[in-house]
């Protein structure tokens, strides 16, 4: 089963537990990016930890991954990106 993408969005605290938000039981975080089109993002993760990213519906290729960081760039005529994480601590 798939996780659907949340219809309303709450904003979190750096350093902030997801519980606190409401997150009690998802494997998956997502968070809601504005970007600008054309701009460079670098994503630091946790390994495991992944993520997957997606601009007007279609998956954005990721530009290079060393499994610490994980470089995209925004696609034209995009102002937000959604990414989906597994939360950090879970597996």
């Amino acid at each position: 089963m798939i996780d659907p993408v949340p219809q309303t969005w709450r904003p979190i605290k750096l350093g902030q537990p997801f519980a606190e938000v409401g997150n009690l039981g998802s494997h998956f975080v997502y968070y809601h990016v504005p970007v600008t089109a054309g701009a460079t993002l670098n994503f630091k993760l946790q390994w495991p930890d992944h993520i997957v990213a997606s601009a007007n519906g279609t998956l954005v290729p990721v530009v290079t991954d060393d499994k610490k960081n994980i470089t995209v760039t925004v696609p034209d005529q995009t102002q937000e990106i959604v990414v989906s994480s597994r939360e950090p601590g879970l597996f």
